[in-house]
């Protein structure tokens, strides 16, 4: 699944850094939000992120919250690198995630192991035939 990192620009959260990783993710007030705001203007679940296949992150500001995606309103919007959501007082710039390769040292052992052992019975097998 995709990551998204969240930069608060200003506010009370100012120049903290959130981690976007398990979806839907809830911007507001609320207890319970994946990032909780207490600035003014922000509602208890003021924007809600998900991921769609093939769209990618998508904001989706709640009816009856007010909120810009670089300063155009929407109700839902596709989110890219950079985007700026101003919500309530306060803003916060989008980011796609760092990627991250998956550790593939196991397999790579098993499959150096196995080439090994394959030569090796291929080394036994001439050995065998040539005398």
């Amino acid at each position: 699944m995709a990551t998204a990192r969240l930069d608060i620009l200003n506010g009370r959260l100012a120049k903290q850094t959130r981690a976007v990783e398990q979806l839907p993710f809830v911007i507001g007030r609320n207890a319970e939000a994946g990032l909780r705001l207490e600035d003014p203007g922000v509602w208890d679940q003021h924007i809600e992120l998900e991921w769609r296949f093939p769209e990618g992150f998508i904001a989706k500001r709640r009816a009856d919250a007010s909120a810009t995606v670089n300063g155009q309103p929407f109700t839902e919007q596709r989110l890219h690198n950079g985007d700026v959501l101003d919500l309530g007082g306060t803003k916060i710039q989008f980011w796609l995630g760092d990627v991250a390769q998956k550790r593939l040292v196991l397999r790579e052992m098993l499959v150096w192991a196995a080439l090994a052992a394959l030569v090796a019975s291929e080394i036994w097998l001439v050995l065998r035939l040539t005398h």
